[in-house]
């Protein structure tokens, strides 16, 4: 009887007056808006990078950025940013003259996301974030000859197509 008297006890508690915990919150492509549009900045030894992300879906956004110096283009690369499973998003750069490589999001900050490969050899990590007065600032780093590498472009919004 005692046994019964506190399993009841204790199922008063934890009845329907206990708060609920709320679901966590999944990461959407929703949340990756801030990279959305057309992007311009200095590149390494005088070129330039454009860059160029399509406004997000409920499970693809498509990237594309062209390097040039003068009116030559020196490289290229093309992105998705993907839904897999029930809410991992995944992106995947394909920069000229590479094979693909899978980076999985690791942080999610309003204005900040940050994707990790560790087995990958350069990058292991690539983070955008949104900068002050309208910038996008995309980083990449990883193992280096003497420590962490880093390679860091600092984009303003400009004009699609232009």
């Amino acid at each position: 009887m005692r046994a019964l008297m506190s399993v009841l006890f204790v199922t008063l508690l934890a009845g329907p007056g206990a708060p609920a915990r709320p679901a966590p919150v999944r990461p959407s492509l929703t949340d990756l808006g801030f990279m959305a549009g057309c992007w311009r900045g200095a590149s390494a030894g005088g070129g330039v990078i454009d860059e160029y992300y399509t406004p997000p879906t409920d499970n693809l956004m498509l990237g594309m950025a062209r390097y040039t110096k003068g009116r030559r283009v020196t490289g290229y690369e093309f992105t998705t940013i993907a839904v897999q499973g029930d809410s991992d998003l995944v992106l995947t750069p394909r920069p000229s003259g590479q094979s693909p490589a899978d980076f999985s999001l690791t942080r999610l900050e309003p204005g900040l996301a940050v994707w990790s490969n560790p087995a990958h050899d350069f990058p292991t990590r690539i983070t955008y974030r949104r900068g002050a007065a309208d910038t996008l600032v995309a980083r990449i780093e990883g193992p280096g000859a003497s420590g962490t590498k880093s390679v860091e472009w600092r984009m303003g919004r400009a004009t699609c197509g232009g």
